[in-house]
């Protein structure tokens, strides 16, 4: 391929540049702009050296405004996801087998197809069953024909859930465990307005503790939010680094001298520190990187 452009410097960005022969000129990712991922330089989607007729590879996924916000930038070659997945098809391979989490070894050795049947007869619809299947197939055979993709709405709204946030007169006192920059709670506003008692952030980026700030100044329970600025972790966690990375930083449990050291709180810590009575927690945590 002549040259192209990977939108994004996390895994599935690693796993292409691991799996493929062919190297993007640079990555685009406006968080991370100016570090290196495995020798390609990423810039801001906003940089001057950029030339604005070259293939711009999706590598994420959920953020259907991407690729706008990128054409409003002057991009005009901008390649979905899905499409990704079927250039690279080696990629998610190795993305599969880049030995985080449940990410090692040989992934038939990981199903369990015992217990998966024995789930699979307690799920109550169609749909759920398929799902599950679809997840396994993906696990044992990593590739774009058996990727599941993912439905595509508001995160956190699913529209033919219903009550999953209660009766519409229901009262809520929100606990947001992994709050970023106050998105989700612009959308409880937008999609609870009035239903919102009290709305607790807990996020350890002081990066992201910026934004979140001004985002909780615009909704209607502005003046009933509060934030925890810690990480979330469990007992043998008392503090930890943060490798600074937007919507997906995470917690180092090793020192790294270029990150300040952060708070870790557990679950039960918080609740009892605040004294609200909790009815909706909402969780949207990576676990601790040990590398």
């Amino acid at each position: 391929m002549n040259q192209f452009y990977l939108y994004g410097a996390g895994i599935y960005s690693k796993a292409i540049l691991a799996s493929s022969l062919d190297k993007p000129t640079f990555i685009l990712d406006k968080y991370l702009a100016g570090q290196e991922l495995d020798g390609i330089e990423v810039v801001s989607p906003e940089s001057e050296k950029l030339n604005k007729n070259i293939p711009v590879f999706l590598t994420i996924l959920g953020y259907p405004d991407v690729k706008s916000h990128l054409e409003d930038l002057g991009l005009n070659n901008i390649i979905d996801t899905y499409d990704t997945f079927k250039y690279f098809k080696k990629s998610l391979y190795f993305l599969v087998n880049d030995g985080e989490f449940w990410r090692v070894d040989s992934l038939r050795n990981k199903v369990n197809m015992s217990a998966v049947q024995k789930f699979k007869a307690i799920l109550s619809d169609e749909r759920s069953q398929v799902t599950l299947e679809q997840l396994i197939d993906f696990r044992v055979m990593p590739s774009f024909e058996t990727y599941p993709a993912p439905e595509v709405y508001d995160m956190y709204f699913p529209a033919d859930i219903p009550k999953v946030y209660g009766s519409s007169d229901d009262e809520l006192h929100i606990l947001d465990c992994g709050a970023f920059d106050g998105d989700t709670a612009i959308l409880y506003d937008k999609y609870l307005e009035g239903r919102v008692a009290s709305y607790t952030a807990v996020e350890p980026s002081r990066n992201n503790l910026k934004k979140l700030k001004d985002n909780l100044k615009k909704c209607s329970f502005g003046d009933a939010s509060y934030i925890v600025a810690a990480g979330l972790g469990d007992k043998s966690m008392a503090s930890a680094t943060i490798n600074e990375a937007g919507s997906a930083s995470s917690l180092l449990l090793e020192p790294k001298e270029t990150s300040d050291e952060i708070e870790i709180k557990t679950l039960p810590q918080i609740i009892s520190e605040l004294s609200i009575n909790f009815n909706v927690i909402k969780m949207d945590i990576g676990l601790p990187s040990f590398h």
